[in-house]
């Protein structure tokens, strides 16, 4: 199969994708609020950063993350040949519902963790997909 990428609008998707996480998991938006729900505190999570190679690991494992599902999603338009903004975000989203949100909500119910936690942590990548599906769409 062949697909028409264009990398520079992954690349740009995906750094846009990594700041709505910052942003999500700031604490002024929604950091404390996901610490309390896991039951985490902010010395433990200090603790796991440094005992698992510090931040840097988390970022760059979570921007490379990123990077690959917004490739995935550009292969996806490309090959589905969705142009337009609407339709590509549109793509993004629903793909962030069915993929996420529903295997993230099923999976959080039957370990008894909050319905709050599960729209926090599936929210973002919805959120996230969407916007990158915009990007993607715009910059065919």
């Amino acid at each position: 199969m062949n697909f028409e990428i264009n990398h520079t609008a992954v690349w740009v998707a995906s750094v846009v994708y990594f700041l709505i996480g910052g942003l999500w998991y700031a604490p002024f938006l929604l950091g404390k609020k996901w610490l309390s729900l896991n039951h985490i505190s902010e010395a433990d999570r200090t603790t796991n950063l440094r005992a698992n190679g510090g931040l840097g690991i988390f970022l760059g494992v979570s921007y490379a993350g990123g990077v690959i599902s917004i490739y995935a999603l550009a292969c996806l338009l490309s090959a589905a040949k969705i142009t337009m903004i609407l339709n590509a975000a549109l793509t993004g989203f629903l793909l962030g519902i069915a993929f996420v949100l529903l295997p993230t909500a099923v999976s959080n119910l039957f370990s008894m963790r909050s319905f709050w936690l599960t729209l926090i942590d599936a929210g973002y990548v919805v959120l996230a997909l969407t916007i990158s599906g915009a990007i993607l769409g715009a910059w065919q």
